[in-house]
């Protein structure tokens, strides 16, 4: 006996299968957000954390907001990230332009002595051995220009 399938029926049955497959696995191992989802209580208490809200539509500020202290962090952070990503823009292309003038170690180190005064703030910060690595790498790498340790710690 021989059976003809179009190309029409097996897409078909490939949807149909892989929709019983995704049914199978939600059923699985979302079963408990799905019934939530379905059958919500409106007056079933939430946990959330360690502290319970009683009512859905009604939240605690302590639960929602971040201490200040964080919020501080994070903004020092968001700050300091920026400064950085603006101090690697300008660095690369201050080596672009070295690289195409094909300038000297000497000619190099008074530009970067100068870009690095005006982020003086990185000096202190904890990413400054990653700052000079990168300056000892891409120096190296787009101006075949190598400095040592102690000339890039003379930097700052």
């Amino acid at each position: 006996m021989k059976i003809s399938v179009s190309w029409g029926d097996f897409f078909l049955g490939c949807a149909v299968l892989t929709g019983i497959w995704y049914l199978v696995v939600g059923a699985k191992y979302y079963y408990q957000s799905i019934k939530d989802r379905l059958f919500k209580n409106p007056f079933k208490t939430i946990k959330s954390g360690t502290t319970e809200i009683d009512r859905p539509g009604v939240q605690q500020a302590s639960l929602f907001q971040q201490p200040e202290s964080l919020d501080r962090q994070d903004a020092k952070e968001r700050a300091i990230n920026t400064i950085v990503h603006e101090f690697v823009n300008e660095l690369n292309a201050l080596i672009a332009l070295s690289a195409t003038d094909q300038s000297s170690k000497d000619k190099l180190l008074p530009a970067l002595r100068k870009l690095l005064s005006k982020y003086s703030s990185l000096a202190n910060s904890p990413l400054r051995q990653d700052i000079l690595n990168l300056i000892q790498m891409e120096t190296g790498k787009h101006c075949h220009i190598h400095f040592s340790a102690d000339e890039l710690a003379q930097l700052w």
